[in-house]
């Protein structure tokens, strides 16, 4: 079963984005709630490393839910997006803590979350797995995890590629090479 409505811990959301990118290169462990023998380890480890992910003030927190700001946060440094600064249009704008509003307003201004239907963004509410996988959908249009694969990108949305040797033919918006094509050799054609 997928389970859309349940929420997603920060372990499960630092899995997705090592699934994503092809993450494997581990930071050494600083926090003091991350078992060296827990599954959920390595993916934290390797977001850390990366530059992702980033602990709270009482720890790596992985068995707590990742709310929807912190979320918007890692998906906007694991993406590259980045925005203008500013206020969000939502209407709890001054409820988004102030280390993340400027990811936020940077993935709803391209498109990539757009609230919860009322107008608000609810930035301290739990990501559930339907609102990740949604939140992934709109923001990467075209990936490819395939060794030597053809991409076909799109116009809109951002192509990523997360293998090596992948040819990307089209007209992109915009390209991001993931740590997962090992900065080995990406070829953009036309």
């Amino acid at each position: 079963t997928f389970r859309p409505d349940r929420m997603l811990t920060r372990g499960e959301f630092a899995a997705l984005m090592c699934s994503l990118l092809g993450l494997s290169e581990q930071a050494a462990n600083r926090f003091g709630d991350l078992p060296a023998d827990m599954w959920y380890t390595p993916y934290i480890l390797s977001c850390v490393n990366a530059g992702i992910l980033g602990g709270t003030d009482v720890g790596a927190e992985p068995e707590s839910p990742v709310t929807r700001e912190q979320a918007a946060v890692i998906l906007a440094r694991a993406l590259a997006i980045d925005g203008k600064a500013g206020k969000t249009s939502f209407k709890d704008n001054g409820e988004i803590s102030w280390w993340a509003v400027h990811d936020v307003k940077a993935i709803a201004d391209r498109g990539i979350v757009a609230g919860m239907g009322d107008g608000t963004f609810a930035p301290r509410t739990p990501l559930t797995r339907a609102q990740a996988v949604t939140m992934l959908s709109a923001a990467v249009s075209a990936y490819s995890n395939k060794q030597n694969d053809t991409l076909e990108a799109k116009p809109e949305g951002i192509t990523l590629v997360a293998a090596p040797g992948v040819t990307v033919v089209g007209e992109a918006a915009d390209v991001l090479v993931a740590p997962g094509a090992s900065y080995r050799e990406v070829m953009l054609q036309d």
